[in-house]
């Protein structure tokens, strides 16, 4: 994708990629010396936000790096893209709201339910 100018991998870009019955949606994270846990928290809520991801029931996310800094970072980019304030909204019992999200570093999975 990258070497055809498809995807930049700057911060803020999605692209995704439909396989059989899955997207797989790449987010850019920009320059790494430029990446803060701001930025990527951000990127992680506007990839949980966009029409692919929006509607599905389950998400896996694979983190750039193994660490601690980023795996806080992306959880709490989850809790922050995954919140919806729903005090005036009437309930609609046909809408889904919970979403499966996986987090997947090296072999180990964490799943966070929202």
């Amino acid at each position: 994708l990258h070497k055809a100018g498809r995807f930049n991998a700057d911060s803020g870009e999605t692209f995704p990629v439909v396989v059989k019955d899955r997207t797989i949606i790449f987010v850019g994270l920009g320059k790494k010396e430029e990446l803060s846990g701001t930025s990527l928290r951000t990127n992680v809520r506007r990839a949980l936000l966009s029409p692919y991801a929006s509607k599905a029931k389950s998400v896996e996310i694979m983190p750039h790096e193994s660490n601690e800094k980023s795996a806080i970072a992306i959880i709490e980019g989850v809790l922050i893209g995954a919140y919806k304030w729903k005090k005036y909204l009437k309930a609609d019992p046909k809408a889904a709201d919970k979403k499966d999200v996986w987090i997947t570093a090296g072999h180990q999975k964490v799943l966070m339910r929202r």
